[in-house]
């Protein structure tokens, strides 16, 4: 059983997650990994590089539309109408589907149980209404699940439970938010940054910084 006070608080909810990102923080810099802090910055005060954001505050939207099927004679308005995608490119569906939450994670704590969605540009109408009998789209959105900012928090708070539990493993209790590195060589500490590493990206190995591309989304509350 875990020992270290700061496990129990995060694991009976005793802390917030920005509280124990900022003793994580402290905890990390003795391990002089600048990947390992930057996630932490990243997670604290938001990503500024679209490109690095990770896969789990990555989600799909469902895109709806305000549109017009007909003609002046006989005209049907419909609102909120969820639209097939289908038909339409990877790349098109990437571009209006994918919403990326870049925010800093106090900020994504507050978009908890707010409407969410990223508008869709004019210029991909078109591609909406090929193979439809709409007449016109005037305005288009791909709403994101409500539940995407609670998932992205448990996310966050789960990785930091694992990563403290392996240096808990590793550096004994961790109640001082300070560990002890003289007694491991380079390896041994490079080898524990990589399990803390394999957590943060769920095994993918992925590194902050590398190629792997996310669309920019724009999100918004609605």
């Amino acid at each position: 059983m875990a020992k270290s006070k700061i496990i129990k608080e995060l694991a009976n909810s005793s802390i917030d997650t920005m509280t124990a990102l900022k003793r994580l923080k402290i905890l990390l810099l003795s391990l002089n990994k600048p990947e390992l802090d930057n996630w932490v910055n990243c997670e604290l005060n938001g990503y500024k590089n679209i490109d690095d954001v990770p896969e789990y505050r990555r989600f799909r939207g469902q895109v709806t539309a305000n549109f017009i099927i007909g003609n002046a004679y006989k005209m049907m308005t419909y609102t909120n109408t969820p639209l097939p995608t289908t038909n339409l490119s990877d790349e098109i569906k990437d571009i209006i589907e994918d919403g990326v939450f870049n925010e800093g994670i106090s900020a994504i704590k507050e978009m908890e149980g707010n409407e969410l969605g990223k508008s869709i540009p004019p210029e991909i109408y078109g591609a909406l209404t090929k193979g439809t009998n709409i007449t016109s789209i005037t305005s288009a959105s791909a709403k994101i699940s409500k539940t995407a900012p609670t998932e992205i928090i448990a996310s966050v708070e789960t990785k930091i439970l694992e990563i403290l539990c392996i240096l808990e493993k590793e550096f004994g209790i961790l109640d001082e938010l300070d560990i002890e590195c003289s007694d491991k060589s380079e390896q041994e500490i490079n080898e524990v940054c990589q399990k803390i590493l394999n957590v943060i990206y769920v095994d993918k190995s992925i590194t902050i910084g590398n190629d792997n591309k996310i669309t920019k989304s724009d999100l918004h509350t609605q």
